[in-house]
């Protein structure tokens, strides 16, 4: 469809042709299926890049405001030259204005330095709390409307961090002394009490955003699983009481809440403010893995997608 509608349009009119949604560019430089139509000047705004084929330096889309990058799948080559393209690729896309690293369980931190979470794989090395601390991805914003071309044009804005065990509130006193303008924040928790992970998230001035990965531990069920309504109910008072612990907090992001089976709740509980104080609000989305069938919800976003490119705050 997208490419009858873009043979339809005159080459002048191609400029106002806008992909909003993630356009992969996973293509030798030339050979993109759209090249002629992004040469002509239809805009891009949101590109993800999950091979080593495209060269990021010479990379040049019109409209460009977000990056997502896979280190998992490319990242040896760029991290070997990441201080040589990234300023480059932010003289060409003036409008950029937020790049995504995403990456896994696979990706060693310590075998490839990264410039912007480097400064936290060290301070938790040294407080010996690097063996416990897994950086699944991390999110840069531009901290400015004149680019330097300099790394310093970038601020890490969002994190996501998997702790093995019970050492949430001194690395997130690190991360917060090294990050303290982080928006986005997603935790997979292996356990924690309430109190701990609110004050450990109380810092953070401009939190806007949690994701909880696998939260069913930080419910207080222990071994029991209770009906999935009842979970749903456990996890929306949670939320809420954090709400009104931090109140600049907007929404919570719920990531894969188990129930009996492999079923498991997931999606966006958004916070609004009521006569009784503020609240998150349901209805999360509910994936029964024995039915295919069943629709996708229309924000679907994951954590690696907190906030769009055009709600990030510049510092």
């Amino acid at each position: 469809m997208l490419m009858r509608n873009a043979h339809e349009m005159g080459i002048s009119d191609l400029s106002k042709m806008v992909i909003a949604y993630e356009l992969i560019m996973d293509y030798d430089e030339g050979d993109h299926p759209l090249k002629d139509f992004l040469a002509c000047g239809m805009q891009v705004l949101h590109a993800k890049v999950k091979s080593s084929k495209p060269s990021l330096g010479v990379l040049k889309l019109n409209g460009l405001r977000q990056l997502t990058l896979n280190l998992d799948t490319i990242g040896e080559s760029l991290n070997a030259t990441l201080l040589s393209w990234l300023p480059e690729l932010t003289r060409s896309h003036q409008l950029l204005k937020k790049i995504q690293f995403i990456t896994g369980h696979r990706w060693k931190w310590r075998n490839h330095p990264t410039p912007f979470v480097q400064p936290l794989v060290d301070a938790a090395s040294d407080e010996g709390l690097g063996g416990i601390l897994t950086i699944m991805g991390f999110d840069v914003t531009r901290t400015n409307l004149i680019h330097t071309g300099t790394l310093s044009d970038w601020l890490v804005t969002g994190l996501d961090l998997s702790i093995h065990n019970q050492s949430l509130g001194p690395l997130l006193r690190l991360v917060h002394g090294l990050f303290p303008q982080i928006y986005a924040l997603s935790l997979n928790v292996v356990s924690t009490t309430f109190d701990e992970l609110v004050t450990a998230l109380v810092p953070f001035s401009s939190l806007r955003v949690v994701d909880l990965v696998r939260p069913f531990d930080l419910l207080g069920f222990g071994n029991s699983f209770p009906e999935a309504a009842e979970i749903e109910a456990a996890i929306i008072q949670y939320t809420s009481r954090i709400a009104q612990r931090i109140p600049t907090i907007e929404a919570f992001h719920i990531d894969y809440l188990v129930t009996l089976g492999r079923n498991y709740f997931y999606g966006w509980l958004n916070v609004q403010q009521t006569l009784h104080g503020r609240h998150t609000v349901a209805p999360l989305w509910y994936k029964d893995v024995e039915n295919r069938s069943a629709p996708v919800p229309p924000n679907n976003c994951t954590r690696y997608n907190y906030l769009p490119f055009y709600d990030v705050p510049i510092f």
